[in-house]
């Protein structure tokens, strides 16, 4: 599709409509807009090589048999929604690329800025301050190396004899002394301002994570699609909650923010899902969820089992006859609890069953299990996995 103004036409090979446009947007200084560039018309080629001529006066520029006129104001732009296409070297020799595509990092910075501007609005503007002032020292040191060649350029003679030289280099040096002295002081309060963002980054990339967790959900149906205003939206709404007047304590707050998001989450995506994806939906926020929070393992293991890609689960194991405290336990109740044995926390499940096989009757018997799991493991976090074993 190619866009001139106000107006847009398709861009076809067939279509005669596209070169005089092309023409028309040269010889008046139109903006052009070209969408779907993974293969553009050739015909474009002597704009972006810029195959100029000047006649009379005249900057002219051939596009097919013809000579056209070429307007200083004109502007092309070439644009593509297709993330995964590869630009070939000579393409991408010849136009300046902008990438607009939202990676992890850069969705985590933006939910990151929003949640600072929210939540410690000084942080956020001592931070923006502190950038700006880098920025303006890093200018000012390069524009006193630039005057220091420039006096030693226009130095004559001896520059050790010649007064007016070694003052401009005195007063030069005391000057980017003095800048990189107070970039040093702005580089301590950064690191400080730092420490206290860094309390945030946790959130900032858990939300990152849901939404690239979101953008995968099609492959489980078609009709799951989220944009990142979606969940945009939602973060919105979370550090507006009401729930945050109670308290005024900053980790309190930030724990309140990070509980209601994967809930808000949760509830607006799950309105249009299917019920048996539902739990998929609860183990991926539930997987997200685990990770924010420092110090804990990564469960790597127990969330094979759970998706049923274990390899331990995969392959066939001995038969082994149950032991003689609980006979009712049938081949496939050994088999999985044989290659249970091999997680992490489930070393001893055999000996634990053992000490208490009534409880372990009635338990396998009941119409809702999952409800009523046996207090028999030190660890409740592998609740789920005790369910995923005798499922």
């Amino acid at each position: 599709m190619i866009r001139s103004g106000l107006f847009s036409y398709t861009k076809a090979v067939s279509n005669i409509n596209v070169v005089k446009n092309l023409e028309s947007a040269l010889r008046f200084g139109n903006s052009l807009l070209v969408q779907d560039v993974e293969s553009y018309d050739p015909i474009l080629n002597p704009v972006l090589n810029k195959e100029v001529k000047r006649t009379g006066g005249r900057v002219l520029i051939t596009i097919g048999d013809q000579d056209i006129d070429l307007s200083p104001a004109f502007q092309i732009f070439l644009i593509t929604r297709d993330a995964s296409v590869e630009f070939t070297p000579d393409v991408c020799s010849r136009v300046t690329f902008v990438n607009f595509t939202v990676t992890s990092s850069s969705l985590a910075s933006q939910c990151l800025n929003q949640v600072l501007r929210s939540e410690r609005p000084d942080v956020d503007k001592k931070r923006s301050d502190l950038l700006k002032l880098q920025g303006e020292f890093a200018v000012r040191l390069r524009q006193l190396e630039k005057a220091l060649l420039a006096a030693l350029n226009e130095s004559k003679g001896k520059i050790l004899d010649d007064n007016s030289v070694i003052g401009t280099l005195e007063k030069l040096k005391n000057e980017a002394s003095e800048v990189a002295k107070k970039a040093a002081e702005t580089d301590k309060v950064m690191a400080e301002v730092e420490t206290v963002s860094g309390q945030y980054q946790r959130l900032a990339a858990a939300c990152s994570q849901i939404y690239h967790t979101l953008q995968q959900l099609n492959e489980v149906h078609f009709l799951y699609q989220y944009s990142l205003d979606f969940l945009l939206d939602i973060f919105t709404c979370v550090l507006k909650s009401p729930e945050l007047a109670q308290t005024q304590d900053h980790m309190q707050r930030l724990n309140i923010i990070t509980a209601n998001l994967f809930q808000t989450v949760y509830r607006r995506v799950s309105r249009g899902m299917l019920h048996a994806d539902k739990v998929l939906l609860a183990l991926l926020l539930m997987r997200i969820s685990l990770r924010s929070v420092g110090g804990e393992p990564s469960y790597d293991a127990q969330w094979d089992l759970l998706l049923g890609r274990s390899e331990l689960f995969a392959s066939k194991s001995a038969h082994q006859s149950p032991p003689t405290a609980l006979p009712f336990l049938t081949s496939q109740h050994m088999a999985a609890l044989i290659k249970a044995q091999k997680l992490p926390g489930f070393e001893k499940i055999l000996d634990i069953m053992c000490a208490d096989p009534e409880q372990i009757k009635q338990w396998l018997v009941m119409d809702n299990p999952e409800a009523a799991v046996p207090v028999l493991w030190e660890d409740p976090e592998q609740k789920l996995s005790k369910d995923k074993i005798f499922e």
